[in-house]
């Protein structure tokens, strides 16, 4: 420590020598400058025998930490264990790294060597907090996997209405549909139940896929809400019919006889008491980078894989709705104008998502 502080205080001087040259040279003439830099030397070499000699004096720690913690806690006595690199007051009064001490002396590594100080007449101090603590961290509890019996009522509705009823992989029948209905996707909604049959009716999806398929899978309640079932689809089918996807106003979009093979996405239906369906969310997708429908999900999501054109968030898509909705006002909507008073949200078709 003490070569490796002079080597310090030496170097500084030699930097420094021109400016205390010019220094001495233009204050005091009649003295040689190399004088008074050996003065500053000689000054750096006491000040570095005092430092080493002050720090000498203070807790040191070993220079092998290959040990570990686990070594050194072995040769501590038994009280420090447990209370981490911290220093320990003796009967003498004065304080003593037991936890670190400094290497020389020690017979293996990782030993640790108290450094007797002698007498102290300091008054006797508490034993300080420990700085780290060995104790075994607190296991954490793993729930029960809350599992879902697939022949729960609400289940089995929402099974059979999204394969045979939703209008969207079948013909709709709209006497599943509560008379305070809302559906929301992440493009398209909100829409009361006279507009979602109606969109889903211009747009003719079973009938231009005949094989459009879910396959749905995952069927759970919301541990919040019983009424409500979380699900997921991952579509496909191929668009083959004529005379194709209905655009509204006798407008049709022809078949190719592209492959849909959608990305995973979450559904949900909310019953009511009377077991009709009150909300219906939609395409809402778990994983983008799957399927070949550019990472979106419902109608969308079969016009991107079938190469229908259809904008992305943001100015034109809102024109784009607005105009079919508020202007054109026939066939497919983006939105309702009306909905039922329980849907608070002011956000119309694909405001707020990204």
């Amino acid at each position: 420590f003490f070569f490796v502080v002079f080597y310090w205080c030496w170097c500084f001087v030699i930097t420094m020598e021109p400016l205390v040259c010019s220094e001495a040279t233009s204050l005091h003439p009649s003295k040689s400058s190399r004088s008074l830099l050996a003065k500053c030397a000689v000054a750096s070499l006491v000040g570095c025998l005092g430092m080493t000699f002050v720090l000498d004096g203070l807790p040191q720690v070993s220079n092998n930490w290959s040990a570990g913690p686990q070594v050194l806690k072995s040769h501590l006595p038994p009280t420090v264990h447990g209370t981490g690199f911290a220093g320990v007051h003796h009967s003498s009064g004065r304080w003593q790294s037991m936890g670190m001490a400094r290497a020389s002396g020690a017979s293996r590594p990782g030993q640790a060597v108290a450094r007797n100080l002698g007498p102290s007449s300091a008054k006797p101090v508490p034993t300080p907090t420990a700085i780290f603590t060995t104790a075994a961290p607190t296991e954490i509890a793993i729930p029960p996997v809350q599992a879902t019996d697939p022949n729960h009522p609400l289940i089995q509705l929402a099974n059979e209405y999204i394969y045979t009823k939703s209008g969207f992989y079948s013909a709709s029948d709209a006497s599943w549909l509560s008379e305070d209905f809302v559906f929301r996707g992440p493009y398209i909604g909100p829409l009361n139940k006279e507009d979602y049959v109606t969109t889903l009716e211009t747009f003719g999806l079973w009938k231009a896929l005949p094989d459009i398929s879910p396959n749905a899978f995952g069927f759970s309640i919301d541990p919040k809400d019983p009424n409500r079932v979380w699900f997921l689809v991952r579509n496909t089918g191929t668009f083959t019919e004529k005379p194709g996807i209905g655009l509204g106003g006798g407008a049709y979009f022809p078949p190719n006889g592209a492959k849909l093979e959608g990305a995973p996405e979450t559904f949900s239906i909310t019953f009511d008491a009377d077991r009709k369906i009150k909300h219906l969310t939609v395409g809402y997708v778990a994983d983008r980078f799957q399927g070949n429908t550019k990472g979106t999900g419902a109608a969308v999501g079969i016009f991107n894989a079938i190469g229908l054109p259809f904008p992305s968030p943001g100015p034109l898509l809102r024109l784009a709705q607005w105009f079919a909705t508020e202007v054109l006002g026939t066939g497919a909507k983006s939105y309702s104008k009306d909905v039922p008073a329980w849907w608070t949200s002011k956000e119309r078709g694909g405001d707020g998502y990204r």
